[in-house]
């Protein structure tokens, strides 16, 4: 960590040093030591915030009695909101098969995030196979979301089979994008 910030600040006074300078000139350096001071303690709060996100989130995870459903789906929930789309992945992908989480209200939530956190580390045919599911069950609020999704991944594969369907569904739910429904327009004429 020392030696990265040591060979950044040279880099910022080699990059700040003028050509031409006086080798006595260093102004510029001293300045350039000043900014990235600032810059430094101006972001460590958050560091740290994100730091101690992080090790509560492990501590939660690693917990032997972490077998409650809605614990799980909310630590996914903020892994994913982290950008850690791997990881909330693996928690819900456990978090749904745990005995009794398909009865409870937020079972949809869990279902949406998983397929959406497969999407975002590009595993279409797994998020594609949620996303159906969360389709096929209505009813929720994720439907239209997850109906959306899977034009996204079937654009994004170039398989259209089924497409009809999904935009037909989002088209009675009045929730059909708008270039949605011009790029189908084009495919179908």
């Amino acid at each position: 960590m020392i030696v990265h910030k040591i060979i950044l600040i040279v880099l910022v006074a080699v990059s700040a040093y003028p050509r031409g300078a006086e080798a006595g000139d260093f102004g510029n350096v001293e300045n350039a030591q000043r900014q990235f001071v600032a810059l430094e303690n101006h972001f460590a709060p958050i560091r740290l915030k994100l730091r101690n996100i992080r090790a509560k989130l492990d501590t939660a995870v690693s917990n032997k009695d972490f077998a409650n459903f809605v614990q799980r789906v909310e630590h996914a929930e903020i892994l994913y909101l982290l950008e850690d789309f791997g990881r909330a992945s693996v928690v819900l992908s456990e978090a749904i098969h745990l005995k009794g989480a398909e009865s409870d209200p937020i079972y949809t939530k869990a279902l949406y995030f998983l397929g959406e956190s497969l999407y975002q580390i590009g595993n279409d045919a797994s998020a594609q196979e949620y996303f159906r599911d969360l389709a096929q069950r209505g009813g929720s609020p994720y439907v239209g979301r997850a109906l959306r999704r899977l034009i996204d991944i079937a654009e994004r594969r170039g398989q259209w089979d089924g497409l009809d369907e999904y935009i037909k569904r989002l088209n009675e739910m009045g929730n059909i994008p708008p270039l949605t429904a011009v790029s189908y327009t084009h495919l179908t004429l």
